[in-house]
């Protein structure tokens, strides 16, 4: 049984990709030539699309709640 809080749960995953976005984003404000960092950023966000996309496919309702839970942070 997956809960929400076990780290494979897709939920989980995308918050946590939330949070190393956010900790890359002030990374890179102060190391602007950083093209490493650059690119783990862009990877990030891809898969974080990727979550959102799949679940917006499979559950509307977390979807929404995803997206909500984003803006409030």
């Amino acid at each position: 049984m997956t809960t929400e809080f076990s780290c494979g749960h897709h939920v989980y995953q995308l918050r946590e990709c939330w949070k190393r976005i956010q900790k890359l984003q002030q990374h890179l404000k102060k190391n602007k030539k950083d093209y490493y960092s650059k690119l783990a950023l862009a990877k990030l966000l891809s898969k974080r699309r990727k979550f959102l996309n799949y679940l917006k496919r499979t559950s509307p309702e977390q979807y929404k709640l995803a997206l909500k839970e984003s803006t409030n942070n």
